[in-house]
């Protein structure tokens, strides 16, 4: 079987040396490859209904596309997807979209993203680059099987006016007639994903940790966020600590469906928080690493300490920015994929190539699926990767690549009473916690008489959770805005909650406000009042069991 896996990957690879040599074409030459890319959408996009209200046939140059389309938030964009929803003409793209995928943000309301074949073909080529750098950098990725996370189905199958389905009905559905689809071969898949689409989040949990445990040749596995993975793992990390009903039964049911031979390698993890001897070819954990995530991947290095923890990338509904490359901690620029340009604080947008190390800023995405300048809402910072010939072993070629790192959302914004806290704020403020490695989040509460901040720390120890409010609360107290509305009376003292795994709280409250398990992004601020209160509900129900 072994076997089996290194000639699926090495067909892979084979497979896919045209996209890496196009993918490091784009790094070489970024704004010769940019601007053919982006000539390329021009020119497919004239005749559709958009197309012709920016007058796409004026359009001969970056600075006439500049001048004639807007940067535009999802607020102006979705007018237009509400017409691709409605209409069989082409309003976006010359395509039409084979399906609409919902995003699950932080926001209350859902966004509809249209998804062309040629979306799927500038995902795919992201994916294609990521996989062929990861097995060039470590080919012991093929001594076992991979877990690549597979949300549940929660949501019924809906389809739009025009009869377009939302949702491609299973994440497999990125790849399709994708070089990649033979590898899922050798990708594990847990019993009880797809079998009823009723069954509850609990038992597919139960299912899937049962077929993880009883992998003993587990070679990678990806995740998007860390949090989700270690939720799944909470049972047999908190066994060594203090262990609640709940998780109890999880180990008990666990203990009970996996193999025998595996039992021994289960206990000495349960006992150690220590992985090493039940998946000892784990070589990779792909996940998000910076930003608010990095606490709880750091969670999960000291969980695998023989295993490489591998950044994702910066991959959003609406589009890909940059990817995955080799073992690196950097995540270049995904410039074959699709026309990048990045928003600076002081209003001006630069390409790719002008971007300068250490300075940060908005990308803004132009893409096959039919968005034109659109801004993300995400803050990145530049950097670069140089001399690449050692990560890509197979060829000759040494390329400096564009990169960037994920900082955070740039509009992650609460404002209760006039405080106008955003993320990079709250991060300042509470930097102390950052530093000492503790996971923290700073949740709205507006249930009191008085609106105001509960700050969940991953902390038991009174005391020590006490000192970290009261560091985080003199921090916020050096933000005007927020000072001003406590002074005035406006918002209360920051209360404190303690838990002993943030990570679950998060990802529980997310998953019962009937968001998409696996596309939980952590963030030391929540804007969305009503995963606010998920939360809280969350903390209480925690509160009053340990009662």
């Amino acid at each position: 079987m072994e076997h089996q896996y290194h000639k699926l990957w090495e067909g892979f690879r084979i497979a896919a040396e045209p996209a890496m040599q196009r993918f490091a074409q784009s790094h070489t030459a970024p704004r010769e490859q940019q601007l053919a890319k982006l000539n390329q959408i021009i020119e497919s996009g004239k005749h559709t209904e958009f197309g012709r209200t920016h007058q796409f046939s004026a359009i001969h140059s970056y600075e006439d596309f500049a001048a004639h389309v807007p940067i535009a938030d999802w607020q102006a964009t979705s007018v237009w997807v509400d017409k691709v929803s409605h209409s069989s003409h082409p309003i976006l793209s010359a395509e039409s979209p084979l399906f609409f995928e919902p995003t699950s943000g932080s926001s209350a309301k859902r966004k509809l993203i249209p998804y062309t074949p040629q979306l799927l073909v500038e995902f795919q080529s992201a994916i294609i680059v990521w996989l062929a750098s990861l097995y060039d950098a470590c080919p012991a990725i093929a001594n076992g099987r991979a877990y690549w996370s597979m949300s549940p189905q929660v949501q019924t199958i809906e389809s739009t006016s025009n009869g377009t389905p939302i949702g491609c009905g299973s994440d497999i559905g990125y790849l399709r007639d994708s070089i990649v689809l033979p590898l899922l071969q050798s990708v594990l898949n847990p019993p009880g994903l797809n079998d009823d689409a009723h069954s509850s989040l609990y038992e597919w949990r139960i299912k899937t940790l049962v077929a993880l445990i009883d992998a003993d040749d587990l070679s990678m596995i990806s995740v998007w966020s860390p949090t989700f993975l270690l939720t799944l793992l909470a049972p047999m990390l908190q066994a060594c600590s203090s262990l609640t009903l709940a998780d109890k039964e999880v180990l008990n049911t666990v203990r009970d469906n996996i193999k025998r031979h595996r039992l021994h390698a289960f206990d000495l993890a349960c006992d150690s928080a220590n992985f090493s001897a039940l998946w000892p070819r784990l070589m990779v954990v792909s996940t998000w690493t910076s930003g608010p995530s990095q606490v709880y991947a750091d969670r999960l290095a000291a969980c695998f300490p023989q295993t490489n923890i591998v950044p994702k990338g910066l991959l959003a509904t609406e589009g890909v920015v940059s990817i995955s490359y080799g073992l690196t901690e950097h995540c270049p620029l995904a410039l074959d994929s699709h026309f990048l340009e990045f928003l600076c604080e002081d209003g001006s947008v630069l390409l790719a190539d002008d971007l300068q190390p250490g300075n940060r800023y908005q990308p803004l995405l132009t893409t096959g699926g039919g968005f034109y300048r659109y801004r993300l809402g995400d803050v990145v910072e530049a950097s670069k990767l140089e001399s690449t010939a050692s990560v890509n072993s197979r060829s000759e070629r040494s390329t400096d690549l564009l990169c960037i790192n994920f900082i955070g959302r740039a509009d992650t914004r609460c404002d209760l009473a006039g405080e106008k806290l955003d993320e990079k704020l709250v991060q300042t403020a509470c930097k102390s916690l950052t530093d000492s490695g503790v996971s923290y989040v700073l949740v709205p509460n507006t249930d009191g008489t008085q609106p105001g901040y509960v700050l969940i720390v991953g902390e038991k120890n009174p005391d020590i959770s006490k000192c970290m409010r009261d560091k985080a609360e003199r921090g916020l107290m050096n933000i005007h805005h927020y000072a001003q509305a406590y002074k005035l009376g406006q918002i209360a003292p920051l209360e404190l909650h303690s838990c002993a795994n943030v990570a679950v709280l998060l990802q529980s409250a997310w998953e019962s406000s009937g968001q998409v398990a696996g596309d939980y992004k952590p963030s030391v601020l929540v804007s969305s009042l009503p995963l606010a209160q998920a939360i809280l509900k969350h903390c209480h129900a925690g509160t009053e069991a340990a009662q």
